[in-house]
């Protein structure tokens, strides 16, 4: 799932809409399959980094807090650098 979108653009959706798009690639996957999550370093434009953040937001929160204990192993991230 390419996430460049989530915020290479002036006005970035916020984080409630782009977690909700997130959760909803990893909601189609079928059993036994991960989403790959593709991000960079450079796809924001105030600041560049705005993709990592938003990314480790979502980690953190959905993730991290258990909020969802399936989505650990479901989900890799890929970053360009």
């Amino acid at each position: 799932m390419g996430a460049m979108m989530l915020t290479w653009t002036p006005e970035p959706a916020p984080d409630e809409q782009a977690f909700e798009a997130l959760k909803a690639g990893i909601a189609l996957l079928p059993e036994d399959t991960k989403l790959i999550i593709n991000s960079g370093e450079f796809y924001g434009f105030n600041p560049r980094t705005a993709n990592l953040e938003l990314l480790c937001r979502f980690l953190t929160s959905t993730l991290n807090l258990q909020i969802e204990p399936s989505y650990p192993p479901r989900v890799e991230l890929e970053q360009k650098t």
